[in-house]
């Protein structure tokens, strides 16, 4: 039996709005884990582009106790 792909399946994946949303989470957290480290403009083109309304990383990594 062929089972359906991820995409229908998963629910955070059927909606496009969230798919988008979690596909540049996840991109962009992975990429900064790999030490590429995208500047403030490459990140809001990006997010312009994806239509994406996550909270930019550089704002979230600011905000560390760190």
């Amino acid at each position: 039996m062929k089972s359906l792909p991820l995409s229908q399946t998963n629910p955070f994946l059927k909606d496009p709005v969230e798919r988008r949303f979690w596909l540049f989470t996840t991109v962009t957290s992975s990429a900064a884990i790999e030490g590429v480290h995208l500047s403030k403009e490459v990140l809001e083109k990006l997010q312009e582009d994806w239509d994406s309304t996550i909270k930019p990383v550089y704002a979230v990594s600011s905000e560390s106790p760190r």
